[in-house]
């Protein structure tokens, strides 16, 4: 019976060895990119400006897994105290409230310049519960916790000059129209249980809160799934018209745990490819 020493393996197996060694890299890079060491990182591994040595976690700076705000998924935060301006113009409703309904408000409640990063629920440990938040008394770089300054981080409550947010896909529908002509409808994926549709103007009568609605961007993703490269809109209830309808949030162009594209965009930009798959320009 011959054998072979490992200097001496055939070739397939080699290159077989040699594919799952590029897998395994490929794996560890992509897991590179996440939360940890990124600018939402404020444990000393973060790469931003506001960052501490009180506790090694990171996570609990937005999430805890008991005793969480109902305005986001386990969410740590209170909500934002911003009075805000709206973005206004004649094919956007701007009469939507960020701070009812809307996951933007999670955002805002460190990017409105005005809330502390330091305001947990939950803290870490053993009676570290406060109803409605208080502040952890950590200790950051510099003594600042707020994103204070003229920085397009520091969005501020004047969102008059941001991108609309908290509100209706299409600039909001009128008579069961879009607002906005230059909105791509034929972009619009929209989810009801397990049927998916593409292109449909049903999203125009309102749905259930159930519903889920995204533009496919497809890279990075699976094309007709909602993937987290896809442009996410979040289900809530508008007033005017009545019903509930995709809006457009914060977590809509940004997905807050992947640095990879810079700004925690959830694609890339390039050649404003992000802007274009809502926007016929």
């Amino acid at each position: 019976m011959r054998t072979y020493s490992m200097f001496h393996k055939p070739a397939k197996l080699l290159a077989a060895g040699g594919l799952l060694f590029a897998a395994l890299l490929a794996g560890q890079t992509a897991f590179a990119q996440t939360i940890v060491g990124s600018r939402h990182d404020l444990t000393t591994t973060g790469t931003g400006s506001i960052k501490q040595t009180t506790t090694a976690e990171i996570c609990v700076f937005c999430h805890t897994p008991h005793g969480a705000s109902a305005v986001g998924p386990l969410w740590n935060k209170a909500t934002s105290g911003g009075a805000f301006t709206y973005y206004a113009s004649p094919t956007m409703d701007s009469t939507a409230l960020v701070a009812t309904g809307s996951t933007s408000a999670m955002c805002l409640s460190c990017h409105d310049g005005v809330s502390s990063v330091d305001n947990l629920i939950n803290k870490p440990g053993s009676g570290g519960y406060t109803a409605g938040g208080a502040l952890a008394g950590y200790t950051y770089t510099g003594g600042v916790t707020t994103l204070a300054g003229s920085g397009i981080r520091n969005i501020g409550a004047d969102l008059s000059n941001d991108h609309p947010i908290g509100v209706a896909w299409c600039g909001g529908f009128t008579a069961g129209a879009c607002r906005d002509a230059d909105f791509k409808i034929a972009a619009l994926n929209r989810k009801v249980g397990a049927v998916t549709t593409t292109g449909t103007t049903a999203a125009t009568t309102g749905g259930a809160l159930t519903d889920t609605y995204w533009i496919d961007v497809t890279a990075g993703g699976t094309a007709s799934v909602r993937d987290k490269t896809d442009m996410i809109l979040y289900t809530r209830a508008f007033a005017a018209p009545a019903g509930n309808f995709p809006s457009v949030e914060c977590a809509s162009c940004h997905e807050p745990h992947n640095p990879v594209n810079g700004t925690f965009l959830r694609t890339t930009n390039a050649a404003s490819a992000l802007c274009t798959a809502c926007h016929s320009k």
